[in-house]
């Protein structure tokens, strides 16, 4: 969960800068998390306490209303998570990273990746991209070849995940639409060759950084264990102890559940 964590706070200063590039610094005095993090601890609380989706969001957005929420999920939050909200947005992917590390299959990492979905982005190219992303962070743990986990995701869910990121460097701009958005981020986390090559590909195409880092370094994390830089992670660790405590017993608690990795990647 902390790759997640990290390529929040990582793309968290680019997201509105209009800055793009492969040198940018990784993080500076202003980074911070957002909505990414916030709600990916809820999913992990979720799962660690057998907790509904609906409540667990919910509860850590009432707790967090200043951190970036779009205006669907204040609009959810708002409505007490009395109806399903139908964003196409990428926030239901950004979040699922607990459920790529916890479950233990295919068929578990989709339905669960579904139902978290479900409340706040009933709509099936967002809850497609939550599977997408959940599974690419399974598929990793499992030992299985980047190669084979691009040409599966493509296939299930017609992703192209062999773009030029040179031509998206100079074309892309921001979106938040999941169909737009996540392949990109699952793209160039397979496209790495480090942790901090990942996040620096996303900074490199732009556009919704903070959640394309978010996606792509939770995927990172499998493929690099034990490789998150530790001024990154650190820095990360430092800010969320100051100002969000809480969030901490949470992330102790999911890593201490956290399976061993078999990757061979």
């Amino acid at each position: 969960m902390w790759g997640a964590i990290v390529g929040d706070f990582v793309g968290s200063i680019y997201e509105h800068a209009n800055l793009k590039g492969h040198t940018l610094p990784l993080i500076g005095p202003t980074s911070h998390y957002t909505d990414d993090t916030v709600l990916t601890v809820a999913t992990a609380q979720a799962l660690l306490k057998d907790q509904n989706f609906i409540e667990a969001y919910q509860d850590w957005g009432h707790r967090y209303r200043n951190c970036g929420f779009s205006s669907n999920f204040e609009n959810w939050l708002s409505m007490d998570g009395l109806y399903e909200c139908q964003s196409p947005g990428n926030g239901a992917a950004m979040r699922v990273a607990p459920i790529g590390w916890l479950c233990n299959s295919e068929g578990e990492v989709k339905t669960m990746a579904n139902r978290s979905a479900e409340p706040t982005h009933h709509h099936p190219d967002a809850i497609r991209a939550a599977q997408a992303a959940a599974l690419a962070i399974f598929y990793a743990r499992q030992g299985m070849p980047r190669e084979m986990i691009r040409e599966r995701l493509s296939k299930q869910f017609r992703y192209n995940l062999n773009e030029d990121l040179d031509r998206l460097h100079r074309e892309y701009e921001f979106t938040s639409v999941a169909k737009w958005s996540v392949p990109h981020a699952i793209q160039i986390a397979l496209d790495s060759r480090s942790f901090s090559d990942c996040m620096r590909l996303g900074l490199y195409i732009g556009g919704d950084t903070d959640t394309i880092c978010a996606i792509a370094g939770s995927i990172a994390e499998v493929l690099y264990p034990n490789q998150i830089p530790a001024e990154l992670k650190s820095h990360a660790r430092h800010y969320i102890e100051k100002w969000a405590p809480e969030m901490i017993p949470v992330i102790s608690k999911f890593e201490l559940r956290k399976p061993i990795l078999i990757n061979t990647n």
